[in-house]
């Protein structure tokens, strides 16, 4: 219409039979073809764009620490496998060798001690620990072999670690040991050596 030059009653006059169809169409397109030629002001284009800032801020949904139901149950598994190591752990520093449970405290221990940053004293409590399994798995047979071959493996370290510093209380942790192992009617050849290699 508005590219042929043709006014609204002039497009009507051309196509009488649907005049009443056309009329309110033609009247809205003529109304819009004038309103291309507004442009709004600067200022009318910055209020809009800061009122349509501020309402998309105002609708962002504030997000908060919430974990989703996946997280959730990934969290809740984790924190029972924690829960499950620890307790598991406890449990097992009461068992002895042959026990299920031994070689789980064997393996705390080593974590332990490598992450220790004092490993004499850590080689001093788990040779007392391991002198005290001795004790009590004397006289089982290939029990009292596992206990004193973990208790040697202990002796080895200590050994290794003797220097002027440590030397003392290693000496007495020994002799400690000695002592125990033979209240209960125990002898131990390494433990021994290494009480007389000291005394020389």
């Amino acid at each position: 219409m508005r590219t042929e030059g043709y006014s609204v009653d002039q497009c009507l006059a051309r196509y009488p039979e649907q005049a009443a169809q056309l009329r309110p169409l033609l009247v809205s397109a003529e109304r819009l073809s004038r309103g291309r030629a507004v442009t709004p002001s600067t200022a009318f284009k910055a209020a809009t764009r800061a009122r349509l800032i501020a309402r998309a801020e105002a609708s962002r949904p504030r997000t908060s620490f919430v974990l989703r139901p996946a997280w959730q149950f990934a969290m809740a598994i984790a924190l029972l496998a924690l829960v499950m190591l620890a307790s598991t752990t406890a449990v097992a520093q009461d068992s002895l060798p042959g026990e299920p449970l031994y070689g789980w405290k064997l393996n705390s221990e080593h974590v332990w001690r490598s992450v220790a940053t004092d490993r004499v004293s850590v080689d001093l409590t788990l040779a007392d620990r391991r002198a005290t399994e001795l004790t009590r798995v004397a006289r089982s047979g290939p029990l009292e072999q596992e206990a004193r071959n973990e208790y040697h493996e202990v002796l080895s370290r200590l050994e290794a670690e003797i220097d002027s510093e440590n030397g003392a209380k290693i000496d007495q942790a020994l002799l400690a040991h000695q002592k125990k192992l033979s209240q209960a009617g125990l002898r131990d050849e390494k433990l021994d050596d290494l009480v007389k290699g000291k005394k020389k």
